[in-house]
C-alpha cells in the first residue's frame, strides 16, 4: 500500500489531536495509493476502541464514490498500546475482506504506523510505502 506523505503526516496529527481517545478516519485514493484521510468522530469517546457514526460514514463513502475514488481502508489510533489489531478490533471491525486497517501508535512517543488486513480473525500485515 502506498500512502502520500501528507496523508501519513495527517494521520499522525489526527492521532495526537484526539489523545487520550482513539482517533479514527477513512482512507481513500485510487488502487493501492492512499491520497486522502477523512477524519471521523469517535462517537464512543473511548481510549480503547473507536466507533464511527454510521450516517457520517455513509455520507463519506458516498462522497468518495462521487469523486471516482476507492474506499481503501479505515484508520484508527492506539494512543498508548502497540499498533496491532486489538481483540476489540478483531471482534468489531471485520467488515469487508479488502479493507485495510491502518493503526497509529504513540506508545513510545515516536509515531508508529502499521497496516493490516483482517479476514476470519486472521491478521496479515500490509507494507506501507510513504511516497511524495
Amino acid at each position: 500500500m502506498k500512502v502520500k506523505r501528507e496523508v501519513y503526516e495527517k494521520m499522525i496529527e489526527i492521532t495526537r489531536k484526539h489523545i487520550p481517545y482513539e482517533a479514527c478516519g477513512v482512507l481513500s485514493g485510487l488502487g493501492d495509493t492512499v491520497d486522502e484521510v477523512i477524519e471521523m468522530e469517535n462517537i464512543a469517546k473511548s481510549e480503547t476502541f473507536f466507533e464511527m457514526d454510521p450516517v457520517q460514514l455513509m455520507n463519506v463513502l458516498d462522497d468518495i464514490d462521487n469523486k471516482g475514488k476507492d474506499f481503501i481502508g479505515v484508520f484508527h489510533s492506539h494512543p498508548i498500546t502497540n499498533p496491532y489489531p486489538s481483540k476489540t478490533d478483531l471482534e468489531r471491525n471485520e467488515i469487508i475482506d479488502h479493507v485495510i486497517f491502518v493503526i497509529t501508535s504513540l506508545r513510545n512517543g515516536t509515531p508508529e504506523l502499521k497496516a493490516y488486513t483482517i479476514k476470519d480473525k486472521v491478521v496479515k500485515e500490509v507494507e506501507i510505502n510513504v511516497i511524495d
